[in-house]
């Protein structure tokens, strides 16, 4: 009797092409493989990237050390040159800004003018009021004074006092702004870098800062008189800060976020709104109210109070409201927002109306806002400036669409009137 034999069955898993064997895996994706190699290559990658963002700004910096563009803090109009006044200032002795300072531009002249065309008492109350003036003395600029808050700071002040001990320090406080603005660039580099490797890997991570490296617009901010390239670093320093308190939870991290706030917020109070996503994100993870958590929460408060406290006590002893930060915040929103305004595409102020109201608000900003909002008729035509505003940024930096509409408009115009 022949032994039966047992069918084979044959695993269809293992089944292999012709000419392959059936026991070596396939190999992985480039992808994989790539970020595998990567990933055991990390500091070196680092590094070489930080090489080439130090390059890049030598570079620059040389170039722009020996042309017109490092003198752009001359020019009297500019921005730049406001903050290098106001840190000269201050560099010489008056680190309390107790006296009025804020800018004069061409745009203020014409405000000032027409203020005074419709109210001529209040340049003579501005004049009896400074018997012993100047033989260059602008009436129009005490206008602006008492609309800005007197010495109410006119901007976030931190930048203005990074430079006022540069120049205390070497006495050009111009060119050691610039080296250090190009340092922190690298440093925001670094913080990019870190951000994107931990949520998305080393090859973005790699692929993102060779994007960096050749943003032009922000290796040109850096070297400028401007506090744009600083805002770039303490917004990725905040989101930076932010995932490790959320990741670690312990007092210190969250302490170390609360800084970075304090810190922001003195360079710009926009960063403000970072305050809050901590604690809701923090309990929304923790789905209830801990120890550990009113414990980090008030870390987290305590680091900014810690870094805004020098702000409340200038402002106590110079007599302006303790949490002002700011004079600027009426001027830019009446300007932008009153109605048939032209300072959307370009800063074209609508003085009559901007004027009218800054003189009746006295520079505080809910008079302000409602001032602005009662020059339109209705409702319908703020919405519609509001959406005019919001989609103002969008169409600017992407002008092919802009003109793709623009072409579809004209194309369609001789059909119009068949709707």
């Amino acid at each position: 009797m022949k032994n039966k034999r047992k069918p084979s069955i044959k695993n269809k898993n293992t089944v292999a092409p012709p000419g392959k064997s059936p026991f070596v895996s396939p190999a992985p994706p480039l992808s994989e493989r790539l970020e595998a190699w990567l990933s055991r290559r990390r500091k070196a990658s680092l590094g070489i990237l930080v090489l080439c963002w130090v390059l890049i700004r030598v570079f620059m910096f040389d170039s722009v050390a020996n042309g017109p563009l490092y003198r752009m803090y001359e020019w009297k109009e500019s921005d730049s040159a406001f903050f290098d006044d106001w840190a000269r200032s201050l560099a010489a002795g008056d680190w309390l800004n107790q006296q009025p300072l804020h800018p004069y531009h061409g745009w203020h002249r014409e405000f000032a003018d027409y203020f005074f065309d419709q109210h001529p008492e209040k340049r003579n109350e501005i004049l009896a009021a400074n018997p012993n003036r100047a033989s260059n003395f602008e009436p129009g600029k005490s206008l602006w004074n008492q609309w800005y808050g007197g010495n109410t700071y006119h901007q976030e002040p931190l930048y203005a006092y990074l430079l006022a001990v540069l120049y205390w320090l070497s006495g050009n406080g111009v060119y050691w702004m610039l080296l250090l603005q190009s340092a922190f660039g690298v440093g925001s580099g670094v913080l990019l870098w870190s951000i994107a490797r931990r949520y998305f890997g080393d090859t973005v991570a790699v692929l993102t800062g060779l994007l960096y490296l050749f943003c032009g617009m922000i290796l040109f901010q850096e070297m400028l008189v401007l506090r744009t390239s600083w805002s770039v670093f303490f917004a990725l320093l905040l989101v930076w800060t932010l995932d490790r308190a959320l990741d670690r939870r312990t007092t210190t991290a969250f302490l170390l976020h609360g800084i970075s706030i304090g810190l922001a917020v003195l360079m710009q109070s926009v960063f403000l709104l970072f305050l809050p996503v901590a604690p809701v994100i923090y309990f929304v993870k923790m789905r209830k109210v801990s120890k550990p958590l009113v414990r980090n929460i008030a870390a987290l408060g305590f680091g900014l109070l810690l870094i805004i406290s020098p702000l409340v006590l200038r402002n106590g002893i110079v007599g302006v409201p303790l949490f002002s930060i700011s004079s600027v915040g009426p001027i830019t929103f009446i300007t932008a927002n009153v109605y048939g305004t032209k300072t959307i595409a370009s800063w074209r102020p609508d003085a009559p109306k901007c004027a009218a109201i800054m003189d009746q608000s006295r520079g505080k900003l809910g008079a302000a806002v409602l001032g602005a909002m009662q020059t339109h008729p209705g409702a319908g035509t703020y919405f519609s400036l509001l959406g005019k505003n919001w989609a103002a940024p969008w169409m600017e930096r992407n002008g092919r669409i802009t003109k793709i509409i623009i072409s579809i408009n004209q194309w369609f115009r001789p059909f119009k009137s068949l709707f």
